[in-house]
């Protein structure tokens, strides 16, 4: 997952993808 990839960016990352 990005969120794994990306600990320090925010829940409302530019990447709509994370949200889902």
């Amino acid at each position: 997952m990005d969120s794994a990839t990306v600990p320090l960016s925010p829940p409302a990352s530019p990447q709509p993808k994370q949200i889902h």
